[in-house]
């Protein structure tokens, strides 16, 4: 049985390191990225710094936006296509009182336009 749980734990960390190289190179991130823990970033569930970061992440791999009032500031997440079945989701805060030129950025545009029929 030490065997068996020591070759799972062993397949777990290739899998998982897998994973992360796959999402790393899925959204275009620089050689040697990995999820912050401290952040409660995952492979698949990630932040990143504000909402021109998203931007561009929106622009090179797409997916769908969503926003969240959270007080003064939004929540603004991105869910990416996924691994297989897996979505990327990455989040950012916006203090749009702040940083109203944020408005511009399509992420956002697309998250603001309704969609669908009446």
């Amino acid at each position: 049985m030490k065997r068996s749980r020591t070759a799972h734990s062993l397949n777990s960390g290739q899998a998982a390191t897998k994973l992360v190289e796959q999402v790393r190179r899925s959204l275009g991130l620089p050689v040697g990225w990995a999820p912050r823990a401290d952040l409660g970033e995952t492979a698949t569930s990630l932040q990143v710094w504000s909402p021109a970061e998203l931007d561009d992440l929106f622009s090179r791999v797409g997916g769908q936006v969503a926003l969240q009032q959270t007080g003064r500031t939004v929540a603004v997440t991105l869910t990416t296509p996924g691994l297989g079945a897996t979505p990327v989701v990455v989040t950012t805060e916006w203090e749009p009182d702040a940083h109203p030129e944020h408005l511009r950025l399509p992420v956002l545009q697309v998250a603001l336009v309704p969609t669908g029929g009446a």
